[in-house]
């Protein structure tokens, strides 16, 4: 009885996760953040990656803006960095080895996306700032999952280590 229970329970905990693709966004090579930003974002190109040495994991950022900004303001955010429509995409590189780290963008960008694939018994409440936590301790992955408005205008989601 107790093993049914078990094998209930961790049905139920995978039931609606999107587990390969979790794994394949979170550890993989070179590829991984386009492999990423086409599931995402696929109205949206890359124009700007930024690396940052350190000691602990070189930090890459990608930024994307949506595939129908006109040239001029993508040099205006490139001077400025201020767009509301872009996405930043990090990971850690150790070697050629590529690890998630966080994704920034407006919450109607992440939430379909994280509800979809990775948690989906998410419950919104309006007019507060909710944050969510996912945890699989059987693929070694927690992230969390913020608003910065209760608005829900823009949103992350950081892995915890």
């Amino acid at each position: 009885m107790k093993n049914i229970f078990l094998l209930l329970l961790f049905s139920g905990f995978a039931l609606g996760q999107n587990v390969e693709l979790i794994q394949k966004f979170d550890n993989g090579d070179e590829n991984t953040p386009t492999f990423f930003a086409t599931k995402i974002i696929p109205e949206y190109k890359l124009i700007k990656t930024k690396k940052i040495d350190s000691v602990y994991g070189d930090q890459i950022y990608f930024i994307y803006l949506p595939k129908k900004t006109s040239d001029e303001n993508i040099t205006l955010y490139l001077q400025n960095n201020l767009d509301s429509e872009a996405v930043t995409l990090s990971y850690r590189a150790y070697g050629s080895t590529l690890k998630f780290n966080s994704i920034k963008a407006k919450c109607s960008i992440i939430l379909p996306f994280w509800i979809t694939e990775i948690k989906p018994d998410t419950k919104i409440v309006e007019g507060q700032r909710n944050s969510f936590i996912y945890d699989n301790p059987e693929i070694k992955v927690k992230y969390y999952l913020t608003t910065t408005e209760t608005d829900y205008k823009n949103c992350s989601v950081s892995k915890i280590k």
